[in-house]
């Protein structure tokens, strides 16, 4: 008998050690289920904000959209991952009665109101009481703030990197200098994981001003016709946003644009081939016209942030993008 219990005792120890072995993953398995939904704040829900939320949603992440007013955009995606709440990104405390618990943050906002106080009023003030809330509450792994290729001044025609120094001549481009400046300092003093988008010119789905430019008739080439233009179709704009928050580098700024910068005289010469219209006249550029905005000339590189997992260019060049435009009217 002393035998058969030594038996018994023996596979009692062992289930109790088969037992002891399955219980982390059984731990894991549990903690995998009541895992919380990776969850996304789009702050300014326009024109790329939308479409950043539009792809965040349908890769299973919960979108939150602010902006002052109901968007037009929440009619197609409210109810599909992504929901609206109403602020004021000008007014401390707006963002007080929203969970702060968010992996992914996008700062997209814009003024809508034109005046220079009012374009400082979002870019910097809305922006530095966002990033205050975000300090106060939880920070988020990823936080993007979308910026313009408008902060660099230069106008030789070169190459222009991320190195380059930012010294824009219009009010407008230091209102973005001055703001990129706050997610760089607010990185600096107390680790704020702030990355800058750079984007150069954007155009897509309702939006290509060339186009209808040429359509209208409106469209002048200014001689020499030799400025060089960078452009961003909306959808790659987005996968830039989403590359970024996916394997961006805190702290680090990045160019957003195509691979093929084009000048003025050749990229309308193509848009009225391509649409069957003629090409528009040639005109003298009188930088000292009232109310003439000073354009500068540069090539953007993209180098930097092609480097990102996920940044594939569906639309590299402009005529890629463009060719999509013209379709209704070829």
């Amino acid at each position: 008998m002393s035998g058969l219990r030594k038996k018994i005792s023996a596979v009692g120890l062992a289930k109790r050690s088969i037992a002891w072995k399955t219980v982390p993953s059984m731990e894991r398995r549990d903690a995998s289920i009541n895992q919380q939904p990776r969850r996304a704040l789009i702050l300014g829900f326009g024109y790329v904000g939308s479409r950043v939320g539009q792809m965040l949603a349908e890769r299973g992440v919960e979108v939150w959209a602010v902006s002052r007013t109901k968007p037009a955009a929440m009619a197609e995606s409210e109810g599909h991952g992504i929901h609206w709440y109403g602020a004021d990104l000008t007014e401390p405390g707006t963002l007080a009665g929203l969970s702060g618990n968010f992996d992914d943050v996008l700062f997209s906002a814009s003024s809508s109101r034109g005046t220079m106080e009012d374009y400082e009023d979002i870019y910097c003030r809305g922006l530095q009481y966002t990033m205050d809330w975000l300090i106060q509450t939880k920070l988020p792994k990823r936080f993007v703030y979308l910026s313009s290729t408008g902060v660099y001044g230069q106008d030789d025609g070169n190459w222009v990197d991320e190195t380059m120094p930012t010294e824009p001549d219009s009010q407008t481009g230091r209102i973005l200098v001055r703001a990129e400046k706050l997610v760089c300092e607010r990185y600096e003093t107390s680790g704020f994981p702030g990355m800058i988008l750079r984007l150069s010119g954007i155009y897509g789905p309702g939006r290509g001003y060339a186009l209808k430019r040429i359509l209208n008739g409106d469209a002048v080439i200014e001689l020499p016709g030799d400025r060089w233009v960078n452009m961003i179709h909306r959808d790659d704009a987005a996968m830039a946003v989403i590359s970024a928050l996916e394997s961006g580098v805190p702290g680090e700024t990045y160019n957003v644009t195509d691979n093929e910068p084009v000048q003025q005289r050749a990229f309308y010469e193509w848009l009225a081939k391509s649409s069957g219209m003629p090409v528009p006249p040639c005109v003298e550029n009188d930088p000292s016209k009232p109310g003439k905005r000073r354009v500068t000339s540069k090539r953007i590189s993209n180098s930097k942030i092609s480097k990102l997992s996920q940044f594939n260019l569906k639309y590299p060049a402009y005529r890629d993008g463009y060719a999509q435009l013209l379709l209704p009217w070829t």
